[in-house]
């Protein structure tokens, strides 16, 4: 018991001796984070329910607001997952519209993935629902999310190409199709 109080003793002495330093070092380079960060508009995108917009709709008393509830970029296009239209808006990098894929099968779109190989995958956390489509929108295969998952939130893939759900970055669970992990 002694030895667990010196070693309690000595850990926090260390700590305590060496936050002086580890504050007066980040004090003294004193960078500002607004002079170096650079932003520019690319392209900008309307709302509304015509093809070129994207959907929105403002909280009210009451009422949870939506819209576009996700993006992704990949390969100098802009994936829009446009709750409101129930919709995917894809958009090339000067904002033209590449293509707008139909998702009015979905209850409530809350995210998506876009692989290295261009495969699509959405998350529908109102059905409870991940599904693989395609260029045109066309639903390939349809996954359950899995039971752990008691509030999905979103999407990820792992280094070895799985793809997983998770609940707030927190819990995570892979999609599987006949017992075997999707790859």
């Amino acid at each position: 018991m002694k030895l667990k109080t010196l070693l309690l003793a000595v850990t926090t002495s260390i700590a305590i001796c060496t936050m002086p330093l580890v504050s007066y070092a980040n004090v003294s380079k004193n960078v500002s984070v607004q002079a170096e960060e650079q932003q520019e508009v690319i392209f900008k995108v309307p709302y509304g329910s015509e093809k070129n917009e994207v959907g929105f709709t403002p909280d009210s008393e009451g009422i949870m607001g939506t819209g576009v509830t996700s993006f992704f970029v990949k390969k100098e296009h802009f994936y829009l997952l446009d709750n409101q239209n129930k919709r995917l808006s894809i958009m090339d990098k000067s904002g033209s519209l590449s293509s707008l894929l139909d998702l009015d099968y979905a209850l409530w779109l809350e995210d998506l993935l876009v692989t290295d190989e261009n495969v699509i995958f959405v998350l529908d956390s109102g059905a409870r629902k991940v599904y693989e489509i395609n260029n045109e929108g066309k639903v390939l295969k349809e996954f359950d999310v899995p039971k752990q998952i008691e509030i999905p939130t979103g999407l990820g893939q792992t280094s070895d190409g799985r793809i997983y759900v998770d609940q707030a970055q927190d819990i995570q669970a892979t999609l599987v199709s006949n017992e075997k992990a999707l790859t």
